[in-house]
This record gives structure tokens, C-alpha cells and sequence, in this order.
């Protein structure tokens, strides 16, 4: 991997990050195009994920420290309220139990938790079929054409009011399994956490908010997870330095432009991301018959 290559990867990953029009598909067309090997481009696009989201937790600073300290207060809740529950039945008292996820950064706590359970389960049985059509025009142009239908329909849904405290479990696990689902290349996960978040009538503002933070464990994990592909053929410098400049580049074109990105996505309608996933399908799969035919 030259280091041109390194930061084109990372600049392309910091300007699709923040659009609901699957960054990672456009990666893999990346690669595609310059016939890089796909496994590799599954391990490298993990390590672009990442710098991305330096980015978020930069630009969210004080969300991320209210919930990890919601997190850390949450096991002291849970004992308090056995505790609770054993005085209860001991003494026949009624006394009431603690709510643990009752705010809004309660349940944005719920939500990057739980809602990440049925992910990693899409992860673990759908996994290696992803990887098997990774390197697939015709899968990447599908995926691509799949997140369009979702933020088409999300265009016609009416205005949200609901904000996160409002969120059931079941919405929870819906989204995150959801989320599951962009496992395959092409599929925006941003695409189809938001159109949920808004079908389930949240504002937009607090759907984009609350996809966001649902994707920081799961791209957390999948680096985790592929890191020990990044070195597979063997440790070397220059490696290192493609790896650094994929992730700096990421971080740094992401934490420039991810107001600008953001604000668009709230300002304009899903309309147009639609219709650009619509023609990212659509040149995906020409070019898959171009190759076949």
C-alpha cells in the first residue's frame, strides 16, 4: 500500500463519513478501482473508521463524558436496586426502585449497549458472507441501491417530536438490528440507523445524534477485531506509516468538516442522499457488467 493510496483512503473516509451514504462502499470502490487486495481493505477500512471516530468523540466531548459516567454509575444502581428489592420482600415494604434510564443520556447509555447486542450477532453469522462479496461490484451496487429505498422512505415520514428518553427497548433492539444489517458493502449503516430513528418519530436532530453514538462501540469492535489482519503478511515500517496516514488523514479531514457535514444532513431533505445512493448503485452494477459482458 504507497502512501498516496494511504491518504486518499483517509481523506475519502473523512468527507463519507458523516453522510448517510456508506463511506465503507465507497472504500471498497476505492480499491476496487486500483485492483488493491480485498482483505486488506477490510482491515485498513476498520483503521479509517477509527479516525472518524476521534472525530465524533471530539465534536461530542460532553455527550461521551455524561454517558460513560451514566455507564459507570449504572452497576452501583443495579446493586441498589436488589437491595431495594430484598428490603421489599423481607419487610413487606413498598419502597420505590431507582430509575436507571429514565434521561435522555440514560437511555443514549441503553443505546450504545444494548442496542449494539443484535449487531454483533448480525457480525458473527453474517461476517464472513460480507467478506466473501466484499470484493463484488454487484454486491457493493445493491448495498448502495438498498440504503436508498431507506432514505427514500424516511422522506415521507412527518416530523419527529420524540427525543431519546422517549425510546422503548424494543425500538432499541429494532435499531440496533438494523444497524446489523450494514455488515455488507454498499449498506450505509448511518443510512439506516437515521431513516429508523426518524420512522420511529424522533427529530431529526436526535436521531442523528443517537446514530452516531449507536455506531462508536461497533466500529470500536470491528478495528479490534481486524487489527491483527493490518500485519498479516508480515511487520514493516513503511506499512506502518500507509496505516498512520490512513487513520491521521481520516481524523483530520473528519474533525474539519464534520459540522459542515452534519448540519447538511439536518437541513436538507433525505431526497438527496437518496438519489446519490441511487447512482453510486447504479455505476456499481454497470461496472460489474462491464466486467462480466
Amino acid at each position: 500500500m504507497f502512501m498516496l493510496e494511504s491518504i486518499l483512503l483517509g481523506i475519502i473516509q473523512g468527507i463519507f463519513e458523516f453522510f448517510p451514504v456508506s463511506s465503507a462502499g465507497h472504500l471498497v470502490l476505492f480499491y476496487k478501482l486500483l485492483e488493491v487486495d480485498m482483505p486488506s481493505c477490510l482491515s485498513v477500512a476498520t483503521l479509517a473508521h477509527l479516525g472518524s471516530l476521534v472525530a465524533v468523540i471530539r465534536f461530542y466531548t460532553k455527550d461521551v463524558r455524561k454517558i460513560t459516567a451514566k455507564l459507570l454509575r449504572t452497576p452501583a444502581g443495579i446493586i441498589e436496586n436488589i437491595r431495594i428489592w430484598y428490603h421489599n420482600k423481607m419487610y413487606g415494604d413498598t419502597s420505590r426502585y431507582k430509575w436507571l434510564f429514565h434521561s435522555n443520556y440514560g437511555k443514549l447509555a441503553l443505546l450504545v449497549t444494548l442496542g449494539n447486542i443484535p449487531t454483533v450477532i448480525f457480525g458473527l453469522f453474517l461476517g464472513n458472507l460480507a467478506e466473501a462479496v466484499v470484493d463484488s461490484y454487484l454486491a457493493v451496487g445493491i448495498g448502495f441501491l438498498f440504503s436508498a429505498v431507506f432514505l427514500l422512505v424516511s422522506t415521507f415520514l412527518p416530523k419527529g417530536e420524540r427525543v431519546p428518553r422517549e425510546l422503548h427497548v424494543w425500538e432499541i433492539l429494532v435499531v440496533g438490528t438494523c444497524q446489523g444489517g450494514a455488515v455488507f458493502p454498499g449498506v450505509s449503516r448511518f443510512a439506516l440507523t437515521l431513516s429508523v430513528f426518524l420512522l420511529l418519530g424522533m427529530t431529526k436532530k436526535a436521531a442523528l445524534k443517537c446514530s452516531l453514538f449507536l455506531s462508536m462501540p461497533i466500529l470500536l469492535g470491528a478495528f479490534i477485531r481486524k487489527c491483527p489482519g493490518l500485519f498479516a503478511d508480515g511487520f514493516s515500517w513503511t506499512l506502518l506509516g500507509s496505516y498512520a496516514a490512513v487513520f491521521v488523514f481520516s481524523a483530520f479531514v473528519s474533525m474539519l468538516i464534520i459540522r459542515w457535514c452534519l448540519n447538511l444532513v439536518l437541513e436538507r431533505k433525505m431526497t438527496l442522499f437518496a438519489v446519490y445512493c441511487l447512482l453510486a448503485g447504479i455505476f456499481s452494477i454497470g461496472c460489474h457488467f462491464a466486467i462480466v459482458g
